[in-house]
């Protein structure tokens, strides 16, 4: 199996400040590596700041996909080379304070994980197929619009598909979806997370 999601997803990335970049991580997880002791685990990790840059990474990112057996994610929040830079200098302080010296070499991946510096914020609502049928999706998907948020792309992933949006409200989300089909359960809404560029098993 190959999904390949670089088409679709490079109609969401805005290049226009040197200093925005986006985070691209290479996870192998443990639902496709059993032998591995974490739920997932950290390949590499890329600070993309152009198309140009992304286009010349994809590559290596396809053969460390299929080496490892490891899911490509961008988060579709824009991260920031100087605010990251600022919030470097605090983690390294702090670990140095309560001399957690190890956690240092991980401290600029777990920052960009967590902090994003973007307006137009894009969430991931995650619908498993196991969990959702085709009708359901499309009541999801229209409730979204009808209490204002916006559908930016829908990103097919390993068990399902991505939706991304805008922020929308998550309470009247919650209150109005039971009235569509009180079957259709709460889907997982993401406020800050990676959607899924690249995947393949096929071993090299």
């Amino acid at each position: 199996m190959e999904i390949n999601n670089l088409g679709i997803i490079k109609q969401l990335l805005i290049w226009d400040d040197p200093n925005d970049f986006y985070f691209i991580q290479i996870l192998k997880r443990k639902k496709e590596n059993v032998d591995i002791a974490s739920n997932s685990k950290i390949i590499k990790n890329f600070y993309i700041s152009s198309e140009v840059q992304l286009l010349e990474s994809f590559e290596e990112m396809k053969i460390l996909s299929k080496f490892h057996k490891a899911r490509v994610y961008i988060n579709l929040n824009r991260r920031n080379f100087e605010h990251l830079g600022l919030l470097m200098l605090k983690k390294v302080t702090d670990c140095l304070i309560n001399k957690s010296y190890k956690d240092i070499s991980n401290a600029y991946g777990s920052i960009c994980g967590n902090f994003h510096v973007e307006k137009e914020k894009k969430w991931v609502v995650d619908l498993d197929n196991d969990n959702y049928n085709f009708e359901e999706k499309i009541s999801i998907v229209n409730l979204i619009k009808e209490i204002g948020g916006m559908i930016y792309l829908e990103i097919p992933t390993i068990n399902g598909i991505h939706i991304i949006t805008s922020p929308f409200n998550t309470q009247e989300f919650s209150e109005k979806i039971i009235f569509i089909n009180e079957k259709i359960s709460n889907p997982d809404i993401q406020k800050n997370n990676p959607t899924l560029l690249y995947y393949s098993d096929n071993k090299i």
